[in-house]
């Protein structure tokens, strides 16, 4: 499983610092498709111009709660893990 850095995860020491996930259960959603937008005012005594794309995407794991394991009541798997 490889190690993905990010510099959005919680604080060092609470809940969330440390997630273990298999993406293959994550599901990835665009909400809107790309939208480019242009500035010719900007930096304008120097003839330049700016660009912006933007582009809104969503996505969430593919499972609503854990699996139990099979002759179990009590122990459960599950594709994402938060460390407490």
């Amino acid at each position: 499983m490889p190690i993905l850095w990010n510099d959005r995860s919680a604080a060092l020491g609470s809940t969330g610092d440390l997630v273990l996930a298999d993406f293959d259960y994550y599901l990835i959603k665009d909400g809107s498709g790309p939208r480019v937008d242009i500035s010719t005012e900007y930096k304008f005594t120097t003839d330049e111009s700016c660009f912006r794309i933007v582009w809104y995407v969503d996505g969430n794991s593919w499972l609503s709660r854990a699996i139990p394991l099979e002759g179990s009541t009590s122990n459960t798997v599950s594709p994402i893990v938060v460390l407490k």
